[in-house]
C-alpha cells in the first residue's frame, strides 16, 4: 500500500506545484516599531504558511490523482474569507475570488489541476497596523503549464507561461502561529519592464555521428554486391542558438554552426575485369579501397516542439534542415592488391574529389536539464537523412579498371568515375552545456 502511495507523490511532485519555491527571508523590510525578535517570529510563521500553501497549490490530491473535496478544502484553508487572487489560468488573467478560482479548476481541470511550479519566492516586507494584524508581502515567480478557456482549446494548451505574483499575508497579533493569504496580485513576467518572456539560449554542443551511405553505381560492369562503403564515427563541435517563437508558444527555432569531419571508405572485393572481345582476364582485384577525409562546416536550422516541461526538464521533438559546406580535404588515398597482374598491397595518393555543399534533414528528440536558472545540460539523439549527393558524377571515356596502370594514377578516382550518387546518412548523438539569456 505504501509503495503505490509513494510513487503517486513522486509523480505529482514532478508535474504539479507541490514542493517548489522555498521562501527566502534574508532581506526583509519592516516597520521600525517591530522588534527583531518579533520580526523573526513573523517571518518564521509566514515561511511555514508559504510551504504549506505550495504543497496544496496544484489543487490535486496525489493519492486520488484528481481535484477532489479533500484537495479543495486544503487549498481554501490558506485564504481569508474574502481573499481575491490572480487567475493565471486565463489567456487574459483577472483577479477573482479564490472560491471562483477553485470552482474553475474543479470544473475544467479535474484530472490535471494546476500544473507548473514556483520560483524565486521572497519575503519582501512586514508591517503592523492599528487593527492588530501583521501584514507580510511575498513575491514569487510562478510558471504555469496549462490553462482554461481559449488556452485549453488552442494548440498551446500546455504552453509555458510565467507570472510575477505578490502575495499578501495577514497574521493576527494574538495568534502569531496563523498566517492566511488575504490576496494575490500578478502580472506576466517582464510586463513591468516591457520585456518579452520568450526564452533565448545558446548551447556549446559536441556531437558524435555514426555515418552510413546510400549509393548508386554509374557503371553496370561493376556488380553492386562487390562494393561497400564505411566510415569512422565523426566528431563535431560548435554552438547552437535557440529561441522560443513567442511567450506562449510551444515552438522554438534554432540556428547553429559546427565544425565536423566525414570519412568515406569505398571497398571492392573479388572484382574481375575481362576483355569484352577475348574474354580473357584483364584485371583481378584481391582488394581495393579509396578513402577520403573531409572537414566540413555544418549549419543546422532547427524547429523544436516542446513535448513536456517541468522545473528541471524540457523535452522536445526536433527537426533540422542541415547545410554542410566543405572546408578542407585532408586525406585522399587508395590502397589495392592485384591477383592478376600479380602485385602486392600498394598505396597511392589520389587527387581531391569534387566534394562540395550537400543538404540533409535530421529528426530526433532532445532533453534539457536545468542546474540553475541560467545553466543547463542538453542531451539529444537524431537520425540524419541525406537529400542531395555529396558530389556529382564525372564520367570517363575510358574504363578506369581496364588497365592496371590506371589504378596507380593520381588523377583517376573511383568516387568520381563510378558513382552516380552518394548520400550520407547518420545516427547522431549530442551533448551540450546550455546558457539561458532570459
Amino acid at each position: 500500500m505504501m509503495r503505490p502511495l509513494l510513487l503517486a507523490v513522486l509523480f505529482f511532485s514532478c508535474f504539479s506545484l507541490a514542493g517548489q519555491g522555498v521562501l527566502q527571508t534574508n532581506f526583509v523590510r519592516n516597520d521600525a516599531s517591530i522588534s527583531r525578535n518579533r520580526l523573526d517570529s513573523v517571518a518564521s510563521v509566514v515561511s511555514q504558511a508559504w510551504n504549506r500553501f505550495v504543497g496544496h497549490a496544484s489543487l490535486m490530491n496525489p493519492v486520488t490523482r484528481e481535484v477532489d473535496d479533500e484537495a479543495i478544502d486544503a487549498f481554501k484553508k490558506h485564504f481569508t474569507f474574502n481573499a481575491k487572487i490572480y487567475n493565471d489560468l486565463l489567456e487574459n488573467p483577472v483577479v477573482i475570488h479564490h472560491s471562483d478560482y477553485v470552482s474553475q479548476v474543479f470544473r475544467r481541470l479535474p484530472k490535471e489541476g494546476v500544473r507548473g511550479w514556483f520560483e524565486e519566492a521572497s519575503l519582501l516586507r512586514v508591517s503592523y497596523d492599528a487593527a492588530g494584524f501583521y501584514r507580510a508581502e511575498v513575491s514569487a515567480r510562478k510558471v504555469v503549464l496549462n490553462g482554461i478557456g481559449l488556452l485549453k482549446q488552442s494548440e498551446n494548451a500546455n504552453a509555458r507561461r510565467c507570472f510575477e505574483l505578490k502575495f499578501r499575508f495577514e497574521i493576527p497579533s494574538e495568534k502569531l502561529n496563523e498566517a492566511l493569504i488575504s490576496g494575490i496580485d500578478g502580472v506576466p513576467c517582464g510586463a513591468e519592464k516591457g520585456q518579452s518572456s520568450a526564452s533565448v539560449s545558446v548551447a556549446a554542443a559536441g556531437q558524435l555521428s555514426f555515418p552510413f551511405f546510400g549509393f548508386k553505381l554509374a557503371d553496370s560492369r561493376i556488380p553492386k554486391e562487390v562494393v561497400s562503403f564505411s566510415s569512422r564515427p565523426s566528431p563535431a563541435g560548435g554552438a547552437y542558438l535557440r529561441t522560443r517563437l513567442g511567450p506562449a508558444s510551444r515552438w522554438d527555432a534554432g540556428l547553429g554552426l559546427l565544425l565536423t569531419n566525414l570519412e568515406i571508405n569505398v571497398s571492392l572485393a573479388g572484382l574481375k575485369v575481362t576483355h569484352p572481345e577475348t574474354k580473357t582476364t584483364v584485371l583481378d582485384l584481391t582488394s581495393f579501397e579509396e578513402t577520403a577525409r573531409i572537414a566540413y562546416w555544418e549549419l543546422p536550422l532547427g524547429l523544436h516542439y516542446r513535448l513536456s516541461e517541468s522545473e528541471k526538464w524540457l523535452w522536445s521533438a526536433d527537426v533540422f534542415a542541415v547545410t554542410t559546406i566543405r572546408w578542407d580535404s585532408y586525406y585522399d588515398r587508395r590502397t589495392y592488391e592485384l591477383a592478376f597482374p600479380k602485385l602486392g598491397t600498394t598505396a597511392a595518393n589520389i587527387a581531391d574529389a569534387d566534394f562540395w555543399t550537400f543538404f540533409s534533414t535530421r529528426f530526433g528528440v532532445s532533453g534539457r536539464y536545468a542546474f540553475s536558472e541560467k545553466l543547463g545540460l542538453e542531451l539529444g539523439a537524431a537520425f540524419t537523412a541525406g537529400i542531395s549527393p555529396l558530389f556529382g558524377h564525372q564520367p570517363r571515356n575510358d574504363f578506369f579498371l581496364d588497365e592496371p596502370q590506371n589504378i596507380a594514377s593520381e588523377g583517376m578516382k573511383f568516387f568520381d568515375s563510378y558513382l552516380e550518387s552518394l548520400h550520407a546518412n547518420a545516427l547522431n548523438l549530442r551533448v551540450g552545456v546550455v546558457y539561458n539569456f532570459d
